[in-house]
C-alpha cells in the first residue's frame, strides 16, 4: 500500500512533515483501512517499508549550474550513481543500505531545486526507529526527519561554496592549513574533474585519514568539488544555504 499523505490529508500543498500532521496522519489511515477491511485489519498490521522526505532550495535561477556540479561529485562511498539527465536530475542508489538520493529541477523552474531522501527497506527504517506499533513508528520517524534527510545530503553533498579551480586552490592557501594537509587539498581539488568522482578521487589522494581533509575543506567554507570554466558565474552558493524547509 502506497501513501500520499498530501492526498490523505486532503491537502493541495506539499505536506509538511510535523508530529502534529504525522498524528493526523496516522489517524486518518487508521479510519480508512478499519473501513475498507471492515475491521480484519488495522494500522498496526501493516508494516512500514518506505519513506521519503523532500527539501526545496533556491539556486536564483542556476539549477543547469547546479547540476553541472551535482554530475562532477559522481560516485560516493557506498552509492552508486543513476542514469539521469545531466541537466535536470541527479541520483544515487546505496548499494547496501536501502537508501535513495535524488536531486531534481522543478519544471519550467530554473530557480528552484528539489532533492529527496527515500529510505526503501524494512531494515534501513528500523535502524533509525525502534518503535514496534506502525503509528509510533511513523511519528518517530517524522520526528527524526531532518536528521534523516541531512545524514544522507552530507554524506553525498561537500559543504562549501564552489568556486572555479584557480580561487579554490587561492583560498585554500588563504584560508587553509599548511603543510602536507594543504597539499592534499589541492590535489583533491584537481583529482575531482579528473576523475568525475569523489569517491575515485579520494581513492586516488591515497590519504587514510580522507575525512580531515574533507573537514578542512568544511571549516573554510571551500567545497572541493569545483565549477566549469565556462559556468555562468564565478561562484555557486553551498546548497547547505539554499534550504527553504526540510
Amino acid at each position: 500500500m502506497f501513501v500520499c499523505p498530501s492526498d490523505v490529508l486532503d491537502d493541495y500543498f506539499l505536506w509538511e512533515t510535523t508530529s502534529d500532521n504525522a498524528s493526523k496522519l496516522c489517524t486518518k489511515l487508521e479510519n480508512l483501512i478499519t473501513s475498507y477491511f471492515q475491521s480484519e485489519y488495522r494500522l498496526k498490521n501493516f508494516e512500514l517499508c518506505r519513506m521519503s522526505f523532500m527539501a526545496e532550495m533556491d539556486v536564483n535561477d542556476r539549477a543547469t549550474d547546479y547540476f553541472k556540479m551535482l554530475n562532477t561529485i559522481g560516485k560516493v562511498r557506498c552509492f552508486q550513481p543513476l542514469k539521469s539527465n545531466g541537466d535536470t536530475s541527479f541520483g544515487l542508489i546505496s548499494r547496501t543500505k536501502g537508501v535513495e538520493f535524488y536531486v531534481n529541477g522543478l519544471e519550467n523552474d530554473k530557480e528552484t531545486l528539489r532533492a529527496e531522501v527515500r529510505l526503501t527497506s524494512r531494515g534501513t527504517i528500523r535502524a533509525y526507529s525502534d518503535k514496534k506499533d506502525t503509528a509510533k513508528r511513523i511519528r518517530d520517524i517524522v520526528d527524526k526527519c531532518e536528521n534523516i534527510f541531512l545524514h544522507t545530503f552530507r554524506h553525498v553533498i561537500p559543504y562549501g561554496d564552489c568556486y572555479k579551480k584557480p580561487k579554490a586552490e587561492q583560498l585554500i592557501y588563504e584560508r587553509g592549513p599548511g603543510g602536507k594537509l594543504r597539499k592534499k587539498m589541492l590535489r583533491l581539488v584537481a583529482l575531482i574533474p579528473e576523475k568525475k568522482s569523489i569517491q575515485l578521487a579520494l581513492k586516488a589522494l591515497d590519504y587514510r585519514n580522507y575525512e580531515e581533509v574533507l573537514e578542512k575543506f568544511a571549516e573554510i567554507g571551500v567545497s572541493p568539488v569545483t565549477i566549469k570554466k565556462r559556468a555562468s558565474g564565478k561562484k555557486l552558493q553551498s546548497l547547505y544555504e539554499c534550504f527553504n524547509k526540510i
